[in-house]
């Protein structure tokens, strides 16, 4: 696992799609469906939200075939 913008903690970063609420403190369950791409390095921070889009565009392609539990 590579760091993005400096520091040593290794982290999860989860993208909640379509919830608006505070969960900070409360512990989460996560549960990993399919990998979408390797790791790599972004020129800017430009290019990072770019492919930060098509991430979440494509999870949200691969999630309408997974049903909720």
């Amino acid at each position: 696992m590579q760091k993005v913008f400096g520091g040593s903690d290794l982290r999860l970063e989860a993208h909640l799609f379509d919830f608006d609420s505070d969960l900070y403190g409360r512990h989460l369950r996560i549960a990993l469906i399919e990998h979408l791409r390797l790791e790599r390095k972004f020129p800017g921070i430009d290019a990072l939200k770019a492919q930060i889009a098509a991430d979440a565009a494509q999870a949200r392609a691969l999630l309408r075939d997974v049903p909720a539990s």
